[in-house]
């Protein structure tokens, strides 16, 4: 009976040995394949992060219009989230991203060749944003990019500056010194422009209308330091209500707004209700006028 007691005494420590070398074995292959996990994001987040770096510095280097567009993935490796961001006055840009850790967060950096760096875009307007000087853009899907160089400034903004529906165009603003809205064209419907002052490098968005009866303009997703410039009528164009445009119009007469954006750059959509009669066109630089819907969102970007 001793013999025996002895017996399962020692085969319960034979197995407690076995099991504990089991977890410890256990356990040292889960913290190899946790680091495996973390080199491979490290390296992809470097990789994505020097994509970044050479589109912005390469723009900023060739000059004042040139442009890339590159394609940002959807996750990084292990599908974990990620987010690009600026630091106001700093020549670097900036990645964070989830870690197969526990509560960690990976951090990535890159030398810029300039501290200029802006986003237009409205998914840059403070969603993931962590300090006042942070610009951050959060990937949630596969995002493309437009990194444009203007007047010195780089701006990584949408691929294309008017979209509605199918709609996808690339435009610039009407170009000249003062009052954009005075001498701009009133034709028949109602047209929508850019302008940037040449003397001090504003940006306006103006509105002129001509026909009749009931027109309103839903602005939403405003970015940039969006201001009333100028309402043809006290109240007809105002961020104090909804819709911000409500414009009635008579037969003959000359009707619209203008906007401002105080950060030279912008972002807005608008929701647009017109009678059946008025077209709706949004005018570029080069007189090409662009047929929108009349009772359709568009969205505006600049640069």
């Amino acid at each position: 009976m001793a013999r025996t007691g002895q017996a399962s005494v020692e085969f319960a420590v034979v197995i407690a040995a076995v099991f504990t070398i089991f977890i410890i074995s256990g356990y040292v292959i889960y913290q190899k394949q946790v680091r495996s996990s973390d080199v491979k994001l490290q390296i992809e987040g470097d990789r994505i992060l020097k994509i970044v770096a050479e589109a912005v510095n390469e723009v900023n280097i060739v000059g004042d219009g040139y442009h890339q567009t590159l394609t940002l993935p959807a996750q990084l490796y292990g599908d974990q989230p990620y987010e690009v961001f600026f630091v106001s006055d700093e020549p670097t840009v900036f990645m964070r991203g989830g870690s197969f850790v526990g509560g960690t967060t990976h951090y990535w950096s890159a030398p810029l060749s300039s501290p200029l760096i802006y986003c237009p875009r409205y998914d840059c307007a403070s969603r993931c944003n962590q300090t006042l000087s942070e610009t951050c853009l959060p990937i949630t899907s596969e995002t493309n990019v437009r990194v444009v160089n203007e007047h010195g400034k780089i701006y990584v903004t949408d691929p294309y500056s008017l979209t509605q529906e199918d709609e996808k165009r690339w435009v610039t603003p009407l170009t000249g010194i003062g009052n954009p809205y005075q001498g701009a064209p009133c034709k028949q419907g109602g047209t929508v422009f850019l302008y940037r002052d040449v003397s001090n490098q504003s940006l306006y968005l103006v509105f002129k209308l001509n026909g009749t009866g009931e027109v309103k303009f839903d602005l939403n997703e405003t970015w940039g330091g969006p201001v009333v410039e100028l309402s043809d009528d006290p109240g007809e164009l105002s961020f104090g209500r909804k819709p911000e445009g409500h414009w009635g119009l008579a037969e003959g007469g000359c009707d619209g707004g203008v906007i401002s954006y105080s950060a030279g750059f912008m972002h807005t959509c608008i929701i647009p209700e017109m009678p059946i009669s008025m077209n709706l066109t949004f005018l570029d630089r080069e007189g090409t006028r662009i047929h929108l819907q009349n009772n359709e969102k568009f969205c505006i970007t600049y640069p």
